[in-house]
C-alpha cells in the first residue's frame, strides 16, 4: 500500500512518496537535494521579494517561480492541483528581522 507523507517545516512543503507506510532517512535526504535548485532561487532574490512581496507565499518548482499567494493553503492548493505528487517548494516572504519562536508556534518580530 502507498501513502503519502507531508513534510511541513518553517513554511516549506515538501510532499514525499512513501511505500508501505514507510519513511527513510535516504528518500528525506533525496527529496531535500532536489529542492536545493529552489531553495537557491529563493534565496538569490530574497531581497528583492521583500520589496514587493513581504508577506506572501511563493511557489517554486523546478527553475520556475510560479506565482506569489496570499496564504500556505492557496499556494499549498495551487501547488496540488498543478504538480500532483511532484515535489514543489513553497515558503513565506518575512521581513529581515523576524524570528521564528517555535516552542510558542508563532512568529514574533525581533525588538
Amino acid at each position: 500500500m502507498c501513502g503519502q507523507l507531508m513534510k511541513c517545516y518553517n513554511s516549506l512543503i515538501v510532499k514525499e512518496k512513501v511505500n508501505i507506510g514507510t519513511f527513510s532517512c535516504a528518500s528525506a535526504i533525496l527529496h531535500s537535494m532536489e529542492l536545493e535548485r529552489e531553495t537557491r532561487i529563493y534565496t538569490a532574490h530574497l531581497d528583492e521579494w521583500r520589496q514587493s512581496h513581504l508577506g506572501e507565499f511563493v511557489l517554486i518548482k523546478d527553475e520556475e517561480v510560479v506565482d506569489f499567494f496570499p496564504s500556505l493553503n492557496d499556494a499549498f492548493s495551487c501547488g496540488t492541483n498543478r504538480f500532483g505528487l511532484d515535489e514543489f517548494f513553497i515558503k513565506q516572504i518575512t521581513p529581515l528581522d523576524m524570528v521564528n519562536i517555535s516552542l510558542f508556534g508563532r512568529s514574533l518580530q525581533a525588538l
